[in-house]
């Protein structure tokens, strides 16, 4: 976890502190600071530019943020759960609404919303990884 501010001095909104809870990832930065230098983001790069967010817009995508940890160790975050798939394929999947210090791992129990979540952040978690550079909407 960490807090992304960004202020850029042609933007009205940034420069008067506004905030907001877009979730982003580290990898945002890059296509964030190529676009805002006027130039063009490469076509390997993963990530989405954070310009709508910094001018004070609220984000209307779904918001999801990866995180990966060596080779393929991943967790996917939402406003809602952050789901972890390790590299031998166990799994950990936390609700924020009600542990946000992820006390409990939800993935092994067997009641029908900690599964639909597992199911759900799986397919996430899938549809993330297999993500190509275009596919990020520049």
């Amino acid at each position: 976890h960490c807090v992304l501010m960004i202020r850029d001095p042609q933007v009205k909104a940034s420069a008067k502190g506004a905030r907001s809870n877009r979730l982003a990832s580290l990898q945002d930065l890059y296509p964030t600071l190529v676009k805002r230098a006027g130039l063009e983001v490469p076509s390997h790069v993963h990530g989405y530019d954070l310009a709508e967010t910094i001018a004070g817009e609220t984000f209307e995508g779904e918001q999801m943020a990866l995180q990966t940890y060596k080779e393929e160790n991943h967790a996917i975050r939402t406003p809602e759960y952050r789901y972890i798939r390790y590299e031998d394929g166990s799994e950990e999947l936390y609700f924020w609404e009600v542990d946000p210090f992820e006390y409990v791992n939800r993935a092994g129990m067997l009641d029908a919303e900690s599964k639909k979540a597992l199911d759900d952040m799986r397919g996430k978690m899938d549809e993330v990884l297999e993500m190509g550079a275009g596919d990020y909407g520049r």
